[in-house]
């Protein structure tokens, strides 16, 4: 429940100084996977009511490809969003090391 305050509290931070998408991948990821479960369920409702056959195709092939299809795309999307903000992180760390070690080097040039 903490996570989930720290969630709420970090939504309504009008600085941006802490993003809620690292935190929330899993939570959109669970979502995805239940969306595509009632969408697959969904598909095959639907393909018993046209027929017998076109239900037990859709059971059978048409239905777990396509749920395969959109979690795997989906879970793409979002680590190509957290390699976006591990990049991120990285950068702000590489500019502070070398914002600090050009500072270090001029106190060692003035003396």
């Amino acid at each position: 429940m903490d996570r989930l305050t720290e969630i709420l509290k970090d939504l309504f931070d009008f600085d941006f100084q802490n993003f809620i998408t690292v935190r929330s991948v899993k939570i959109l990821y669970v979502l995805v996977q239940i969306f595509s479960a009632l969408f697959a369920i969904k598909l095959i409702i639907i393909g018993f009511t046209v027929g017998f056959f076109w239900g037990l195709i859709n059971l059978v092939v048409v239905v777990p490809i396509i749920f395969v299809l959109m979690v795997f795309s989906f879970r793409v999307i979002l680590e190509i969003v957290l390699v976006i903000f591990k990049i991120s992180e990285n950068i702000s760390e590489i500019a502070e090391y070398d914002v600090t070690q050009t500072h270090e080097n001029i106190e060692t040039d003035e003396e």
